[in-house]
């Protein structure tokens, strides 16, 4: 492929250099410059249809396809510098035709020769005709140099539009990998909130237990203190209060029983003899138990 390329690029070389040569007149330059053109078209479309698409879509494939809309350009600028050329060397003949019957008139009008007169203004109608078709190829030439800029100009046209399409492109590849980058980011970025929360489920729950152990651990030691309050403090006293608040009731039922009478000094004794008994009772049995 780089041998079809490098003979393109030598042909294009021996064709301008025979566009340079090209004079009116001569018939050898032209077949040589057609046969040229032949072959540079027939290995264009070799490259382009045959060869190029075989290519992997890669940096080599997008080289050879600029390389070959470059030989491209250049072969369109030849033809139409060969068209400008012909028409430029004709144009050049028909000047040198004119100036010489031109001089020829002159010479004829000094001589004074009537006969050669006619001949010179049979001529000079000739050169008339030729200065017609002179005028015919200028406007050719005109219309074809308007046609050219147009050409150069859609020519710029699309290779600004392929240069920006080709900058779209790199800008949508980028996007593409940015938004794949970020598509992966936020699968992370999911995939450890799923973790944190199943992680704060666990904590909760963990939390949860460890508060209700707590709990019945404060309500464990505050039972334990109660009774260690009620066995070593408050049971004896509470005893004895109420013993003393029922003792009386119990008396005063007794005293009023008709059966049994007897002096108040009596009951008074009694009653304190009984608490005294008591008392001594409740001391006895405190005593044992701090010793036991």
């Amino acid at each position: 492929m780089e041998i079809i390329l490098d003979q393109l690029n030598k042909d294009l070389f021996d064709t301008f250099v025979l566009i340079g040569k090209f004079k009116y007149g001569d018939n050898a330059t032209p077949l040589k410059i057609g046969n040229l053109f032949e072959k540079i078209e027939s290995d264009i479309s070799e490259l382009q249809f045959i060869h190029l698409p075989t290519l992997p879509n890669n940096t080599l494939r997008q080289s050879i396809e600029f390389q070959l809309f470059r030989i491209k350009e250049r072969f369109k600028d030849l033809q139409s510098d060969y068209r400008t050329k012909k028409v430029q060397e004709k144009q050049r003949h028909l000047d040198s035709l004119y100036l010489k019957s031109c001089d020829q008139l002159e010479l004829l009008i000094e001589s004074g020769e009537n006969e050669e007169t006619v001949a010179l203004n049979d001529n000079v109608l000739v050169n008339d005709n030729n200065l017609e078709e002179l005028s015919n190829q200028e406007k050719l030439l005109q219309q074809n140099s308007v046609l050219t800029d147009k050409l150069q100009n859609v020519n710029a046209m699309l290779k600004s539009t392929l240069l920006a399409g080709e900058m779209n492109l790199n800008e949508l590849d980028q996007s593409t990998k940015s938004l794949s980058d970020l598509s992966d980011s936020y699968q992370m970025f999911g995939s450890i909130l799923n973790t944190t929360n199943s992680l704060v489920k666990e904590i909760n729950k963990a939390s949860k237990e460890e508060r209700i152990m707590i709990y019945r651990a404060i309500y464990f030691f505050i039972t334990v203190c109660c009774w260690i309050l009620w066995r070593r403090i408050f049971k004896r006293p509470i005893l004895l209060i109420i013993w003393l608040i029922f003792s009386p009731l119990k008396l005063f039922f007794r005293k009023g029983n008709p059966t049994k009478v007897e002096p108040t000094v009596s009951v008074t004794s009694s009653l304190i003899a009984t608490a005294t008994q008591v008392i001594q009772n409740t001391v006895d049995e405190a005593v044992k138990k701090d010793e036991l």
